[in-house]
């Protein structure tokens, strides 16, 4: 009976007018506590799609006209330009576009400066080598680097021109090596030179769309002879091969990516024999069908221009 009128009077409690009204001004103010929240929240997304829309339209300098990004380009360097090119996509496709003198700055095909033929132009380069068979000096073991020693103009022709700044540096950037006969896999399509960035990341100019088509110089010529000279440890010898002087000739201007062919060849014809004394050395050399097309590719090969 007692546990009864517990019951009774607990829940006359809570039907009670004065719980009742209690009751109300609890959710009255739950509601009211909901929609403060409610509105701040709001406010806040408000506030933050409005700072993401500024963010989005954010004036950048890849938003100004195309002539005007090149005509501030213009103001640039062969290097500097050659690294804006790898900003980003709109860079790469306004430099150079169809700006002649963004063409001419990176030494490409310009309707402004057809090809000249200029008689008497010459590049004189110097090939440092190591050798350890004095006997055969025709071949060297290792070649350490190659120097340009300048571009010679012979004739009446008053006209400035200009060398590659890449053909000018040619020695911080051309890097040749002898193939990895243990990486087999790679053989026949390896490449004894390529040029080499400040990281140590090796690739072709071919590769590269501004250097593939980039002349040696601006304006472009049609043909110039190159004059060789090998030291062989600090010490001028004799020509490596009897060959002094070569020719680059074509009709629609000399490129750089025929003057790094021709040092493909000329690599690949002083490494010769070192290359082939590696295949001979590497084991299991008379089974593996790799080496044995990459020998008959070297030996078959004439490296002659």
């Amino acid at each position: 009976m007692i546990m009864r009128r517990q019951r009774i009077s607990r829940l006359l409690h809570l039907w009670s007018p004065a719980r009742q009204q209690q009751t109300t001004h609890e959710c009255e103010g739950h509601k009211e506590e909901v929609l403060d929240k409610s509105t701040l929240s709001h406010e806040d997304a408000a506030l933050t799609q409005a700072q993401s829309d500024s963010v989005q339209h954010r004036t950048t300098v890849s938003d100004l006209p195309v002539e005007i990004l090149q005509h501030i380009f213009s103001s640039l360097d062969f290097r500097t330009l050659f690294t804006c090119r790898r900003v980003c996509h709109i860079w790469n496709t306004c430099i150079p576009g169809h700006s002649p003198q963004l063409q001419e700055t990176l030494f490409l095909p310009s309707a402004r400066t057809p090809p000249r033929n200029l008689p008497g132009v010459s590049l004189s380069f110097v090939i440092h080598c190591r050798d350890t068979k004095r006997a055969r000096a025709y071949y060297v073991n290792h070649v350490e680097r190659v120097c340009c020693q300048g571009l010679e103009i012979c004739g009446t022709d008053d006209q400035k021109v200009l060398l590659n700044p890449f053909v000018q540096g040619i020695e911080q950037y051309l890097s040749a090596r002898l193939p990895n006969v243990n990486r087999r896999e790679h053989l026949l399509s390896f490449k004894y030179v390529a040029l080499q960035d400040k990281r140590g990341g090796l690739w072709l100019p071919r590769n590269v769309a501004c250097l593939r088509n980039a002349f040696l110089t601006t304006p472009p010529i049609t043909s110039l002879s190159i004059h060789l000279s090998y030291k062989v440890w600090g010490t001028l010898v004799t020509p490596l091969g009897n060959r002094t002087r070569i020719s680059l000739s074509d009709r629609n201007g000399v490129k750089f990516v025929h003057l790094f062919d021709w040092f493909e060849r000329e690599i690949a014809r002083l490494l010769r024999e070192k290359t082939l004394r590696m295949i001979d050395n590497a084991p299991g050399h008379a089974s593996c069908s790799q080496l044995y097309e990459f020998r008959n590719k070297i030996v078959g090969e004439e490296f002659v221009v």
